[in-house]
């Protein structure tokens, strides 16, 4: 019975691990996508390639963080605002003047997008 009980616990662990490495997985995909597409758009150096990435992985961590809390919608709203603000302060950091004008621009265009999208979801 015990090797029984020894052997579900190994299984459970492993299902766990594999299950938290998949979710790590997901998130550091989407980190690597968005900042290689700030990249490409505002010609980013290795340098600020390394910054924005862990910028944006923080981001998104706590985005995911947000979405997968039991809050209300509202209060998740404020919590992903004062995240963005903090993610666009840090940016302005690193970006020069001109990087970061279009990092916005970049930004508004894709929430119209988004919007969109749901729209036409939604029916």
């Amino acid at each position: 019975m015990t090797q029984l009980f020894k052997s579900l616990t190994v299984v459970f662990a492993a299902l766990f691990f594999s299950c938290a490495s998949n979710a790590q997985d997901k998130t550091t995909q989407a980190d690597t996508k968005i900042t290689d597409r700030l990249k490409s758009q505002l010609n980013l150096t290795d340098v600020h390639y390394n910054k924005s990435y862990n910028i944006n992985l923080e981001f998104i961590k706590k985005a995911k963080e947000v979405k997968d809390s039991p809050a209300g919608r509202r209060e998740k709203m404020g919590v992903l605002k004062e995240a963005d603000a903090k993610r666009d302060a840090a940016m302005k950091e690193i970006l020069t003047d001109k990087q970061y004008r279009l990092f916005l621009e970049k930004k508004t265009e894709n929430r119209k997008k988004m919007r969109e999208a749901i729209k036409q979801r939604r029916g």
